[in-house]
């Protein structure tokens, strides 16, 4: 009589990481850099279990996307205007137009709707979600193909100048709240914004040019906590330093980077009230009256000083210098570069017609590019008739 053949071995996903659970052979790994991706309740059989593994950084698996809802960083979308776009709101003058201010409506739409946004509702307190800090708070779903709502997997939060002021004085310190309110560059209010709202709770900022090609997320590992862009093909060092493209962030709650970011902001500023002070730069003609903040901001991006990137570098080097001192192993970043489109070769990205409009964001880790660094219409960085974003 032959033997009994025995059952076969099947394998599934536990639930926690790149951990395997074989019903004969108990638990089993992925390699450290990928992850257990299937549903728990689906088995493999044990030659077969290795499908049950992908890398988050380049994986897409039959469309679902492996590694969003176990990332370090929240899936809250962040967007700031001096109005609210989101809530349709317009206080088109000086630079942007109303046009513009379409243009960046409609490309805010498709950053939401490739990060998951295909339903959403607003909010101003939920069980999910909590108090709604911005002027706009959305929670969002993906449509099955059953053509039902799935449970909300993204959240969108849209600050217009009242509720950064709010988050401002909440989250930064003291002397940034009176600063924006006196700003009169709306970059300069927005990296501020932007900031205190990072600081708060996390998520992935956008600038509202900023044109998404895909979901973010799918290129972000599950331990990273900080992901940003630089100019160039280089990657910055302590020594080395780069400057920031910041229309991305993606950074945990309270991290790091950002509470040194903020107190660099205020450190630009006083540096701005001594240079206001001193002759050092132009001296004046003879009795003439000192120049204006905006002028003398103006003469720092002669020198390409710029708030925002200059600020985001400093924190960036003193936090890495730091890490580094303590051998702390907990500062996951990834570092994506902002290039010249022809600088990538043939990859498939079609162009936007040349000049800055041909820039886009690129990982080196996947060979994907997220973004285009602008859509076409929405500024005067890159300007035109646009039929879609």
């Amino acid at each position: 009589m032959a033997a009994a053949r025995p059952a076969p071995d099947l394998c599934g996903c536990s639930g926690s990481d790149n951990q395997i659970n074989c019903s004969t052979t108990g638990l089993r790994y992925c390699a450290p850099d990928e992850v257990c991706h299937a549903p728990t309740n689906a088995t493999f059989p044990f030659g077969d279990w290795g499908s049950l593994c992908s890398n988050p950084l380049t994986a897409n698996v039959l469309g679902v996307r492996p590694s969003a809802s176990r990332l370090l960083i929240p899936s809250l979308l962040l967007f700031t205007y001096k109005c609210d776009l989101l809530a349709s709101d317009s206080c088109a003058e000086g630079k942007y137009t109303a046009r513009n201010e379409e243009v960046m409506r409609l490309n805010m739409w498709n950053t939401i709707r490739l990060h998951g946004g295909e339903e959403c509702a607003s909010y101003t307190s939920n069980a999910l979600n909590g108090e709604c800090p911005a002027s706009t708070c959305l929670s969002c779903s993906t449509r099955r193909k059953s053509g039902q709502p799935s449970s909300a997997n993204v959240t969108v939060h849209f600050y217009d100048d009242a509720a950064c002021e709010s988050v401002i004085e909440k989250e930064a310190p003291a002397p940034l709240l009176h600063r924006f309110q006196a700003e009169s560059e709306g970059m300069y209010k927005a990296d501020i914004c932007r900031g205190a709202a990072l600081k708060r709770g996390g998520g992935f900022y956008f600038d509202l040019d900023l044109k998404a090609r895909i979901d973010s997320r799918t290129l972000i590992s599950n331990s990273s906590t900080f992901v940003s862009c630089v100019e160039g093909k280089e990657k910055p060092t302590e020594s080395e330093p780069q400057e920031f493209f910041q229309a991305f962030i993606a950074v945990t709650p309270n991290h790091a980077i950002i509470e040194k970011y903020l107190h660099a902001v205020v450190q630009w500023y006083e540096e701005t009230e001594s240079e206001l002070s001193s002759s050092a730069y132009f001296p004046p003609p003879l009795l003439a009256p000192p120049p204006t903040r905006v002028a003398l901001r103006q003469r720092r991006a002669m020198r390409s000083r710029w708030m925002g990137t200059e600020a985001m570098g400093t924190a960036f080097r003193s936090v890495l210098a730091e890490a580094r001192a303590r051998a702390r192993d907990d500062l996951e970043v990834q570092i994506w570069h902002e290039v010249p489109l022809v600088d990538l070769g043939d990859i498939g990205v079609p162009s936007q017609g040349g000049d800055l409009c041909d820039f886009v964001v690129f990982d080196p880790l996947s060979g994907e590019v997220p973004f285009s660094s602008r859509a076409r219409g929405a500024t005067d960085y890159c300007s035109g008739d646009v039929t879609s974003t």
